[in-house]
């Protein structure tokens, strides 16, 4: 299992599954707080988590319809743990303390093609936040950010939520939506002690996949077993999702005629023709 603190890179993949429950915990405390630009017309880059408040969303409509082509988004909503990734290995980089950057209230978009369309991106309402202060992050632009839904408090809390919830035997966080001092925050300290992929059976089932870092946990334990129950040759239950693992995964997609990805994401195809299958 990788934690958060052992990522070493200044990307924010490796915490994807972590993000999608945050998300998810988000959205049962504020329903429709984040909306998902992937139906728009863009690229998705590499740290792209494809979220954004949904008059943001509208707002990139308009200017996509106006571009008249596909745009590379690298980042739009960043969860605090994926800010607390970029934070821990930032070196030279500019980057916000967790829990205060304008990524993590879903108002802002890191954009490739920044020299092709701050002109027009300004023209309507965009702004340019740190290219006409003249500093370094020239690709980051904001919807309004001052007169947006202040969110980063919500999306803190989730993870409170989600950590209390993940580890009823600990000392539970406060749910006040404050990360605070990076120094002596408790809130930073379990942030960095979660592992990287999610809490295993914990809220919205992870997406279990050939992953690096690798997905680790009893939900992956269960998945062999029901691979196994379906008939499916698998040398051990060990609760990693190892190459063996992708591949029983990939044999029962083939033998059932669903798409072979080895991906069996939480509301899928894959994991319901399992639950028949053993049914």
């Amino acid at each position: 299992m990788t934690l958060v603190k052992d990522i070493k890179k200044f990307r924010t993949l490796p915490v994807r599954g972590l993000d999608r429950q945050l998300l998810w915990q988000l959205n049962q405390l504020f329903p429709n707080l984040l909306v998902s630009i992937e139906d728009l017309n863009i690229k998705p880059g590499d740290g792209l988590f494809p979220y954004v408040q949904p008059s943001v969303k509208k707002a990139l409509e308009i200017f996509l319809k106006d571009y008249g082509k596909p745009l590379t988004i690298n980042s739009a909503y960043r969860s605090v743990v994926a800010q607390t990734v970029l934070y821990n290995n930032r070196g030279s980089n500019l980057v916000g303390n967790p829990g205060e950057s304008d990524h993590q209230n879903g108002v802002s978009l890191d954009i490739e093609e920044w020299t092709d369309v701050k002109d027009l991106m300004k023209k309507q309402g965009w702004k340019w936040t740190y290219g006409d202060q003249g500093k370094s992050d020239v690709w980051h632009f904001d919807w309004h950010r001052h007169e947006m839904p202040d969110i980063k408090e919500d999306t803190v809390k989730a993870f409170q939520i989600l950590w209390n919830t993940a580890n009823p035997e600990l000392e539970q966080l406060v749910v006040d939506g404050i990360v605070g001092n990076p120094d002596v925050s408790k809130t930073l300290k379990c942030i960095n002690n979660s592992p990287a992929e999610g809490f295993p059976n914990v809220g919205y089932p992870r997406t279990l996949k050939l992953t690096e870092p690798i997905q680790q946990g009893k939900d992956v334990g269960e998945l062999q077993l029901t691979l196994k129950k379906a008939g499916i040759k698998l040398e051990k239950a060990d609760q990693v999702f190892d190459l063996g693992t992708d591949q029983a995964v990939k044999e029962f997609q083939r033998s059932h005629s669903l798409t072979i990805d080895g991906i069996v994401s939480a509301e899928g195809e894959t994991r319901q023709a399992l639950k028949l299958a053993i049914a």
